[in-house]
């Protein structure tokens, strides 16, 4: 595959999704393929019910249309960055890329742009994949990195560090996006601290909740004496 792809462009990198084996187990990998290596990223984060299958369950998964393989796959623990010529690419796989914090970690480990490869055919023409392509558009925004996502049946397009597309390719259509990509090496401070905001509301309204139901009993209870 290495030579097929790189001997009529040896100055061309490419990225590709692609399903992998080794002695460990069954992968959704992210390959990064020039005239000089193969780098192979494992997705890490597992979709329940298509790719992480409890064994007493396998009988109705096998039932349905969930997309691709079923089964429970292996997982790569760490967000892979791939540096070509001085420049760190992270490469998501489908559902990861509604997972901010996890995105975060591509960027943390010295992404400068986002990839996003992912099947989003077993949608169906709904707004399931609208919304799944609307999570790339959050990430950037987020991290102030571009992204660059390619889906099969899906939108691929091109996404600049403010949210907005800049080129795309709608649901069941063929073509090529030709363009270039916006570097960032800053990182922001959602991409440094993540959802602390949110975690720090749900404490705040856990607190408030306490106090409500404190007050509340309390003045229960002075009406009883």
């Amino acid at each position: 595959m290495q030579n097929v792809l790189t001997r009529r462009s040896p100055q061309a990198k490419f990225m590709i999704g692609a399903s992998s084996y080794d002695d460990m187990g069954h992968y959704n990998t992210a390959l990064y393929i020039d005239t000089a290596n193969v780098v192979a990223y494992h997705k890490g984060k597992l979709v329940l019910g298509v790719e992480v299958v409890p064994q007493w369950a396998m009988a109705f998964a096998e039932a349905i249309d969930l997309g691709g393989y079923v089964g429970s796959l292996g997982k790569g623990e760490q967000r892979m960055v791939v540096e070509s010529g001085g420049v760190g690419v992270g490469a998501a796989i489908c559902y990861e890329s509604i997972y901010g914090e996890y995105m975060s970690e591509f960027v943390q480990n010295g992404a400068e742009f986002l990839a996003v490869i992912t099947n989003d055919g077993w949608w169906g023409n709904t707004p399931g994949y609208h919304q799944h392509f609307a999570f790339s558009r959050l990430r950037a925004v987020e991290n102030r990195r571009w992204v660059a996502r390619s889906a099969n049946t899906g939108i691929s397009g091109v996404i600049n560090a403010r949210g907005e597309v800049l080129e795309s390719l709608g649901w069941d259509t063929n073509g090529v996006i030709n363009s270039e990509v916006g570097l960032n090496s800053e990182q922001t401070f959602y991409t440094l601290w993540g959802d602390i905001v949110v975690r720090l509301s749900m404490y705040v309204f856990s607190l408030s909740l306490l106090y409500a139901f404190a007050m509340h009993f309390k003045r229960k209870n002075k009406l009883v004496e």
